[in-house]
Order: C-alpha cells, then sequence, then structure tokens
C-alpha cells in the first residue's frame, strides 16, 4: 500500500520584498548616473568635471553587481554576469586612460 500523506517539500526559490526594493533603487539610480555621465561626455565636457558622475556610477555599478551575487553566487559565470564584468571593465579603461573621454 502506497501512503497518499508524503509530501514532497517545495524549494523556496523566493527572495524577500526588499531585496526587490534595493535592486530597483539601485538600478534606477545607476541608469540615471551614467545617463549623465554619457550625455556630457557627448557634449564634450571634461573628464575632472565628470568625476564625481563616474564614481557615482562605478558605486552604483558594483552595488549592482554585489547584489546580483548575493542573490545567485553563480551569477558571475552565467552570461549575464559575464557581460556586466566586460562592461566593468570597459568603464575601468576609462579609468585607467580619462583622456579616451
Amino acid at each position: 500500500m502506497i501512503d497518499s500523506t508524503i509530501t514532497i517539500p517545495e524549494k523556496r526559490n523566493k527572495r524577500p520584498a526588499w531585496t526587490r526594493t534595493v535592486d530597483i533603487v539601485l538600478r534606477t539610480a545607476h541608469v540615471a548616473v551614467t545617463s549623465v555621465l554619457f550625455g556630457a561626455a557627448v557634449y564634450g565636457i571634461t573628464f575632472h568635471e565628470l568625476s564625481f558622475w563616474f564614481h557615482l556610477a562605478t558605486t552604483t555599478g558594483c552595488a549592482l553587481v554585489a547584489s546580483e551575487v548575493y542573490h545567485w553566487p553563480h551569477w558571475p559565470y552565467q552570461g549575464r554576469g559575464v557581460m556586466g564584468l566586460i562592461h566593468i571593465g570597459l568603464l575601468g579603461l576609462i579609468y585607467i586612460r580619462p583622456g579616451m573621454l
């Protein structure tokens, strides 16, 4: 006879609501800051005048990476993680060689 009362526990992958809110705020801030940064670069504003915005973009981007790794530790070597790290590397070139901007 089979016991029909045995249940398989469900895997709980749902994350807390506050982390979703933090992700939305970080992503919005990052998009806004990088919009200002690249918009000003298009108009030829020097790197030294944009250094505050560059550091703010770097900070929000690193916070986004930390948030992603916190949610999913395998993120760095997935496709989206690799693209994010390439994105960070390209912006790192601007920091190393500010004359390029």
